[in-house]
């Protein structure tokens, strides 16, 4: 009996997690699949991810995690905001990563309660 509740409550944590965005025209395998940056592959998907911003708004941290993937580096900013960052083109941790070379990088800003509220390409 303790085995079947035991079962029944890791089945309802695993079904309440948060679920992946579809958004139409993004192959997000791709973009997942490219840590860091490393293929650049990021750079050509990046503007159709720019078009549909609008999809991803307003999710939450770990929905945009189960989009995007784990983000490449995160801050956090002064009150309670946190930024999520992908490399679009090859970041620290690549073995084609040029130290000289500022990579290209898209920021996602998350207010104070953890909501999505600004997309930006950033090069510094």
């Amino acid at each position: 009996m303790k085995q079947m509740r035991w079962l029944l409550g890791v089945m309802i944590l695993v079904s309440c997690g948060p679920r992946a965005t579809e958004i139409e025209g993004v192959d997000l395998e791709s973009w997942r699949a490219d840590i860091n940056g490393c293929e650049s592959k990021r750079v050509s998907i990046a503007p159709k991810l720019e078009e549909s911003w609008s999809e991803l708004e307003g999710l939450t941290q770990p929905q945009i995690e189960a989009t995007l993937g784990k983000p490449d580096h995160h801050e956090l900013y002064q009150r309670s905001q946190k930024f999520f960052i992908y490399y679009l083109t090859p970041g620290p941790g690549c073995n084609t990563y040029d130290s000289l070379a500022t990579p290209r990088k898209i920021h996602i800003r998350f207010n104070a309660l953890g909501f999505a509220n600004e997309l930006a390409y950033r090069e510094y």
